[in-house]
């Protein structure tokens, strides 16, 4: 009995430690991780669970009364025909704006027509900040717009 109270004891905690990975060899295993294999599993996943997704609908409109089902059906086409309603509505107005400020149709987004207003007038004062002054980018009228016309109708004359 004595030689068993001079034994030391181990701390329960000591054992669990030793074999726990340390600073590098941790974040190694953290790293070794095949993230593409994880990705490919996810995916199988969620194309089971999609596939599990269609069948339960296909069961549901199987159990569904025939007016259940045409309900269900206008539902759908009525929130359809309120999307292409409204890309409709976005579109004359980014058509709109664009006339009266000059600036591309395509470079306006916006769920109303003020927001896209907004956009365009932001735009077109960032575009004219960047419009060297004094300098001509052949758009502006010529002064001497007779002269020219002269010389057009010269070449005309003889281009043949």
């Amino acid at each position: 009995m004595a030689q068993e109270q001079q034994e030391p004891v181990q701390p329960q905690d000591a054992a669990p430690a030793a074999q726990e990975p340390q600073g590098d060899a941790r974040e190694a295993h953290v790293d070794a991780t095949d993230w593409k294999a994880e990705a490919r599993k996810w995916e199988a996943r969620a194309k089971a669970n999609r596939s599990a997704a269609d069948e339960l609908e296909k069961l549901k409109e199987s159990t569904m009364s025939e007016s259940e089902r045409l309900r269900h059906r206008l539902e759908k086409l009525e929130s359809e025909n309120e999307a292409y309603r409204l890309d409709r509505q976005r579109a004359e107005w980014s058509a709109r704006v664009s006339r009266e400020t000059g600036v591309p149709a395509r470079l306006l987004s916006g769920d109303t027509l003020e927001a896209m207003q907004e956009q365009a007038a932001r735009l077109k004062e960032w575009g004219d900040s960047l419009k060297p002054k004094g300098v001509s980018l052949g758009n502006e009228p010529k002064a001497d717009s007779a002269r020219s016309q002269l010389g057009e109708f010269a070449r005309s004359l003889f281009s043949h």
